[in-house]
């Protein structure tokens, strides 16, 4: 299967067969594509979102606010973990009041999400009736199947989105978006059709400042994204198609990075991994255990989206093994075939390794956690609530074997544990 990652010449395409205005450009230089893109998108009143280690301890905010000069109007740095509604809150009032008619996002998922949700509260809610119980109006509704309907409240957003992402959780294609809410601490879905990205610039350089940590955990996010589409019966064969291509690229480009984290061409590959692993985002393809045990462990805990997946993946395998066991066959055969002999050099072989083995053997490799423990999540208290906001998540019953309740999904965690 070929690699779509195969030049440093800027490309850009659309971002997926159906959506011809929506684009990603990969090999992007950001300070050059962020002015091209808001003057293509017939904006010039812009509000930055950015990172705040981006804004603190390099100069690329800087010189991207340089390179925007009379189009900025105004900024807000930092979003916290699992997009808090405050941070929602705090940048729908800044678009209110700039004017703006577009965003820009540097950052991770939280900043992301918080843009696509500011947006719709902005276009939704009356100003100044911004406020977490004016937000509960706009929450999505999902069935048992995994069926999401947006809230009746929803207004299609008014300003355009332009996210630069520097994690690699891959947010920015999705028509849907997550939340802590203040109260119950759950993470809660946002959707509406117009919610993605208008324009994702791709910059595998600027991305050399994240965190290798963080970047490689993200990147373990975005394998969880391809790995749980391939193992369900629900993906279409697009869906499958698009998640091979993306965990062919993503397993050795993390392990390229884990080895240089300077190297900018795995960078770039990892980026194109986890565009092409959001097919199944884009066909809002109903996933399982570990991306529901990952959300809510995030909101609950404060354990990183990416780290919530090194966790569970390999737990949630092994619990599924004997409902897919076919589909995870293929998983491992993938693995095996784009390590390029990493697992062997660990001791596993084929036929014995199975693609539970294979993906805790690539996160240990990452230098990434693999137990409920390394993450801190082994409080009685933590452990049932996970449980409990598991099976109201909008995966907690679509998991390839289902999951009817709290005891099957502390089965799980104590595979983690």
């Amino acid at each position: 299967m070929a690699l779509v990652h195969t030049t440093n010449t800027p490309v850009r395409v659309p971002q997926f067969s159906d959506t011809p205005h929506n684009f990603v450009t990969l090999n992007a230089d950001y300070l050059r594509a962020v002015p091209d893109e808001i003057d293509r998108l017939g904006c010039g009143r812009a509000v930055l979102l950015v990172s705040a280690s981006l804004e603190r301890a390099t100069d690329r905010i800087r010189k991207l606010e340089a390179a925007l000069g009379n189009r900025l109007v105004a900024k807000k740095v930092g979003v916290q973990a699992h997009t808090p509604y405050a941070d929602v809150l705090d940048l729908a009032r800044k678009l209110h009041a700039s004017q703006a008619d577009i965003v820009v996002s540097v950052g991770g998922s939280s900043y992301t999400d918080a843009a696509k949700i500011a947006l719709l509260v902005h276009s939704s809610l009356q100003y100044p009736d911004f406020s977490a119980s004016a937000m509960d109006t706009l929450l999505a509704t999902h069935s048992d199947n995994g069926d999401i309907t947006p809230s009746n409240a929803l207004k299609a957003p008014l300003l355009k989105l332009i996210v630069v992402p520097t994690t690699l959780s891959a947010a920015e294609y999705h028509v849907g978006c997550g939340a802590t809410h203040p109260e119950t601490h759950m993470k809660v879905v946002f959707m509406h059709p117009r919610c993605a990205a208008d324009s994702v610039l791709l910059d595998p350089a600027l991305c050399t400042d994240t965190p290798q940590r963080l970047w490689l955990g993200t990147g373990m996010r975005a394998v969880d994204h391809c790995v749980e589409a391939l193992c369900t019966e629900l993906a279409t064969r697009s869906v499958e198609a698009s998640a091979e291509q993306g965990l062919r690229h993503l397993v050795p480009g993390l392990l390229a990075c884990a080895r240089d984290g300077a190297d900018v061409a795995a960078r770039g590959a990892c980026q194109a991994g986890a565009w092409k692993a959001m097919e199944t985002g884009h066909q809002w393809i109903p996933l399982g255990a570990s991306h529901a045990i990952g959300h809510q462990m995030g909101a609950v805990a404060c354990v990183p989206h990416g780290e919530t997946s090194c966790v569970m993946l390999p737990a949630v395998m092994k619990y599924n093994k004997g409902v897919n066991r076919a589909r995870q066959e293929r998983v491992a055969r993938i693995m095996w075939e784009a390590g390029g002999g990493a697992f062997e050099a660990h001791g596993l072989t084929r036929g014995t390794a199975d693609a539970g083995d294979l993906i805790k053997d690539l996160v240990k490799t990452l230098g990434l956690p693999t137990t409920l423990g390394e993450v801190g999540v082994t409080e009685e208290r933590q452990l049932d609530r996970i449980a409990e906001y598991t099976l109201a998540d909008i995966w907690g019953k679509t998991n390839p074997r289902r999951i009817d309740n709290k005891e099957q999904v502390r089965d799980i965690l104590r595979m983690a544990a």
